[in-house]
Parts: C-alpha cells; sequence; structure tokens
C-alpha cells in the first residue's frame, strides 16, 4: 500500500518537473517585428571632407624645373606685390645662357670680319651677316627671360600660408612652394565624386564640423561655385565646389579639415517606412503588411528617397497607420 502511494507522488513529481520544462522550453510561434506606416522626412545627404581656404587665395608655384636656392619669407608673413618669394637655380637654362651667349660672339666676330671688305660682298651676303647676328642676339634675350622665371615673386599683396618648400629640394611646375592668401574671411572647398555632382547646384545647404574643433559646433554653408572641369587623381574623377560660411570664425586657419554634410534632396510629409521592411525583388519592392488577424499580405510598392537614417520614402501602395513587418530578405 505504501508503495503503491510512494509510487504514485513520484510520477506526479516527474510529471510535474516535466510539464514545467515542455513550457518553457516547447517551441515557440515567431512573432514578427513590425513598424507603423508613418509621415515624415526624408533627406538624402552627401558626405565628403573638405579644406578651409581663405576667401582670395593663389598657390605659387615655378614655371619650369630647378632647384630652391633661396626662401625670402616666413609662413604667415606678410608680402607687398612684385616682392621677391624665392628662387631656383636651373642647370638647363644657365648652359642655355651661356650656350646663346657664344654664339652672339661668333656672329658679331664674323660680321666685323666682313665688314673689312663689306663693299665686295653682295648685298645678299651682306644680309646674311646682318640677320646671323642679329638672330644670335635674340637667342640671348629669349634665354634671359627664361631666367627671370627662376625667381618667384608676390602677384598681389598679402599674407604667405602652407610654406612647405625647403632649400635644396627639386620643384617643378607643378610643385606648389607657397600660397598667397588675402583678408580673414573663409570657404570651405571639397571634392565631390563624378557619381555624385550631378545633383548638387550653387545655393543648395550644407553643415559641416571642424576636426580642429568640438564635434557638436556645426556650421552652416551654402554651396557658391561648382567649377565644370574635372580632376583626375589616381583614375577618380571628382569637381571641386566652394562653399560660403554663413558665419566666419577667428579660429579657422588655412587647411584645417572639415566635414562636409551637403543636402542633396529632401521631401517633407511623406509615407516612410525602415529599408528593413522592404524585400527587394529585381527591381520592384514588396512590403509584409499585418492584417488586423495576424496574418500578412505580400504588396507591391514604390520607393522615393532613400534616407540617410535607413528610412524610405513610400509613394504608393502603403497606407498611413498600415503595419509592415521588418527584417525582410532581399532578392537582387
Amino acid at each position: 500500500m505504501w508503495k503503491s502511494k510512494k509510487f504514485w507522488i513520484w510520477l506526479a513529481i516527474i510529471a510535474l518537473i516535466g510539464g514545467s520544462l515542455y513550457y518553457f522550453f516547447r517551441p515557440k510561434a515567431e512573432v514578427p517585428e513590425t513598424e507603423e506606416v508613418r509621415r515624415g522626412t526624408v533627406a538624402e545627404t552627401i558626405s565628403v571632407t573638405g579644406e578651409a581656404v581663405p576667401g582670395t587665395y593663389a598657390d605659387l608655384s615655378f614655371q619650369q624645373i630647378g632647384t630652391l636656392v633661396t626662401v625670402l619669407v616666413k609662413d604667415g608673413e606678410s608680402v607687398e606685390k612684385g616682392q621677391t618669394l624665392a628662387t631656383i637655380e636651373s642647370p638647363v637654362l644657365s648652359a642655355q645662357l651661356r650656350e646663346a651667349q657664344l654664339a652672339l660672339e661668333v656672329a658679331e666676330k664674323t660680321e666685323t670680319l666682313a665688314r673689312r671688305n663689306w663693299d665686295s660682298l653682295k648685298p645678299e651676303e651682306r644680309v646674311a651677316k646682318k640677320l646671323a647676328t642679329e638672330q644670335a642676339r635674340a637667342g640671348v634675350n629669349t634665354a634671359r627671360a627664361q631666367m627671370i622665371n627662376n625667381v618667384l615673386r608676390a602677384p598681389f599683396a598679402g599674407t604667405i600660408t602652407n610654406l612647405e618648400a625647403r632649400i635644396g629640394e627639386t620643384v617643378g611646375v607643378t610643385d606648389n612652394i607657397m600660397r598667397l592668401a588675402v583678408g580673414t574671411e573663409f570657404q570651405v572647398e571639397a571634392r565631390i565624386p563624378e557619381s555624385d555632382i550631378a545633383m548638387l547646384r550653387p545655393g543648395m545647404r550644407a553643415t559641416m564640423t571642424f576636426d580642429a574643433f568640438q564635434q557638436d559646433e556645426v556650421f552652416e554653408a551654402a554651396i557658391t561655385t561648382i567649377d565644370t572641369g574635372a580632376t583626375i587623381s589616381d583614375d577618380v574623377v571628382s569637381y571641386m565646389i566652394t562653399m560660403t560660411l554663413d558665419k566666419n570664425d577667428a579660429r579657422l586657419r588655412d587647411g584645417m579639415t572639415a566635414n562636409v554634410d551637403i543636402e542633396s534632396a529632401k521631401s517633407d510629409e511623406v509615407l516612410i517606412v525602415s529599408y528593413r521592411a522592404l524585400e527587394r525583388d529585381g527591381e520592384r519592392y514588396f512590403v509584409n503588411v499585418l492584417g488586423t488577424d495576424g496574418s500578412t499580405e505580400r504588396r507591391e510598392v514604390k520607393i522615393g528617397l532613400e534616407g540617410d537614417g535607413g528610412e524610405v520614402e513610400i509613394k504608393s501602395g502603403l497606407r498611413e497607420g498600415e503595419k509592415v513587418t521588418i527584417g525582410a530578405k532581399q532578392k537582387l
């Protein structure tokens, strides 16, 4: 009797434990994550890195290759128009000048000797002697004119910045020796990839931060110019744009790095869902709409702008307040 009662007690305990384990570890029906179709603003932005530059400036370089022998200014120094800033030495031009001078000496001596019997020469021979001398003299003048390019002078009055060249370096026509800036007003220049440039136009707004300042210091600006000519670097095509700051800041310095966000497109008061709610099938987009009875309906939608925060504009296919599942798989 006791054994029978004990058996049933243990059987009840085992059943209770088994039922508890089944309750906690049984397969649960997956409840899809959903979100509500809502109205809001979708904005597309282009993010690039820019550089603070003076409102008026010129990057100065020599017009020929040579060795930098003198630098007569310092970074931050004010200079006057026409002031000598640096000089180079060009062995090639020096040799060309010496060669031209020797050719002139030979031509002049030849003409001098010819003049001893000048009357015996034919008219065309006298003309040839004179022309040879004039040509040699022109060669000397040309060589001397080229030597003038060994001197770098200020094209206008301003302040020297970005002085990077060092004495003894070999510099060429593409090497910027220094920058000559005017005034304290700054702009920001940035290179835009060719894939994005068609979306920009003068007047578009931009926000930016500078690495030199706190990241919560946001500067407002507007695009003022867009270069029509492309720049190609490492087979990458880009276009320079210039942005004018709404307010100048005395802390800005030439060359400071700016992190720029340009608002290229914006739609207000439009239907929005997360991009995760979309199921892409080739060029078509679908969503799964959750019904009141818990069922889902696969529905095609037309999308518009894709915002930087992961939201997407819905142009057709959904109504405000409907619920859609998120986390859809994409079929590219």
